[in-house]
């Protein structure tokens, strides 16, 4: 790209124009392959506990972008151990929780602690507070998380806010 001068002083880069046919063609996506993800490789995966919020990303090798199952989507499995409980926090993506196994609380938004249980189905909407508790002594939490995350960071508007910080995630 040919940079030119806009009336601010700082260089502003010359677009590319493209039929609108050309563009239809180069936009073409080979179909995508099905995928499974086996429950037993997730556990034995879960088990090994390598990172502090004891979550593994479903990620589909296809995509273009990294940790997206889908289009503009991505999903995790998240335990969340006994006695534990994940940091309130909120950002700027929405989540679906579905609670595979074992039962906890989730708080969301100042508002009193929900109770919930094996498939229940939770929607967190973007910048909503919220935090998963695990108030029992031997079973494990499992949720399964669906998020624009993905999105979001391809917008450059991927935003994490714990306490009164808000962090912007994208990087250059």
């Amino acid at each position: 790209m040919k940079p030119t001068n806009s009336s601010l002083g700082a260089a502003i880069h010359a677009g590319n124009l493209l039929p609108f046919e050309q563009y239809l063609t180069q936009s073409r996506n080979a179909k995508e392959v099905a995928l499974h993800w086996d429950i037993n490789v997730i556990n034995q995966n879960l088990g090994q506990r390598t990172n502090t919020r004891g979550a593994l990303n479903l990620n589909n090798p296809a995509r273009r972008m990294v940790g997206e199952m889908a289009s503009g989507i991505s999903m995790a499995v998240q335990i969340i151990a006994p006695r534990e409980k994940t940091q309130s926090h909120a950002h700027s993506f929405w989540h679906i929780y579905i609670v595979v196994s074992g039962q906890g609380e989730v708080f969301i938004d100042e508002k009193e602690n929900m109770k919930i249980q094996s498939g229940d189905v939770i929607y967190i909407p973007a910048w909503s507070h919220h935090q998963f508790i695990n108030p029992h002594n031997d079973a494990p939490l499992m949720l399964y998380a669906m998020q624009n995350l993905p999105a979001m960071a391809e917008m450059g508007t991927l935003m994490r806010k714990e306490s009164n910080d808000v962090t912007n995630i994208y990087s250059e």
